[in-house]
């Protein structure tokens, strides 16, 4: 064999045991970052305090990252979300984005809800993160359509600030108008037995003692005397007065 074909299978077989090296050490490697064999599945954070959730996900060795937003009737700070979700199984130190309640929930305008339905002002609300509290229908030829927007009690106007979570009552139309009724008689009943007759008709009860005596419980004193009378025509929403003895 010559000294040239010597040196060129030393050459050689230089090269093939660098190739070999380099692909044990890049495989090696490869299964060092892509940590093989260490899958883990997501834990379940949701609806727990965001420092408990942040500790269990850190002692799992995962990154977190951590937003906020706001969800009336959940927990302040409690989780709402997580990415990925929960039992999905990823990469040990993968980045697990949650989602936390407010503290202190923001301001927003409020919304213009008058002459609207009931159900779409309803869905604005909740778009919103505002809640729909008492309904109260009074008596309107409009059918179901928003009145009025109430909070704590009183009318507030649309571009008002109100902070997210805040109850707002909505007066809606029973479709009924003025409506006129005959009054009914309730003279010779209780104040509860003339209540339960009058309330259908929204009726706002005024109860006053008949004479100077006063009355000790309106409750269970009679109703002698009344205004309007019975059989007079009222509407929806008129004051009777219920004298009682």
């Amino acid at each position: 064999m010559g000294k040239g074909r010597q040196t060129f299978l030393i050459h050689l077989t230089v090269v093939v045991m660098l190739c070999v090296a380099f692909f044990l050490l890049f495989f090696t490697a490869l299964h060092w970052l892509t940590k093989h064999g260490k899958d883990v599945a997501v834990p379940n954070e949701l609806g727990k305090r965001v420092d408990i959730a942040v500790a269990e996900l850190r002692s799992q060795h995962f990154e977190v990252l951590v937003d906020s937003a706001y969800e009336p009737g959940m927990s302040r700070g409690s989780v709402l979300k997580q990415m990925p979700d929960t039992g999905q199984v990823v990469k040990e130190g993968r980045m697990v984005f949650l989602t936390v309640n407010m503290a202190c929930p923001k301001t927003i305008v409020m919304p213009n809800l008058l002459s609207l339905t009931y159900a779409s002002a309803v869905a604005i609300l909740q778009n919103d993160k505002l809640v729909v509290g008492d309904t109260v229908y009074k008596p309107s030829i409009c059918a179901g359509i928003i009145l009025e927007q109430r909070y704590t009690g009183k009318a507030i106007n649309a571009g008002i600030q109100v902070a997210q979570g805040s109850k707002i009552d909505l007066m809606v139309g029973d479709g009924k108008g003025n409506q006129q009724h005959e009054m009914p008689d309730v003279t010779h009943m209780s104040v509860d037995e003339a209540t339960t007759i009058l309330s259908p008709f929204n009726m706002q009860i005024l109860v006053r003692a008949n004479g100077a005596k006063p009355i000790a419980d309106t409750a269970e004193a009679d109703v002698v005397r009344q205004e309007p009378e019975g059989k007079q025509l009222i509407s929806n929403g008129d004051s009777v007065v219920l004298y009682v003895e």
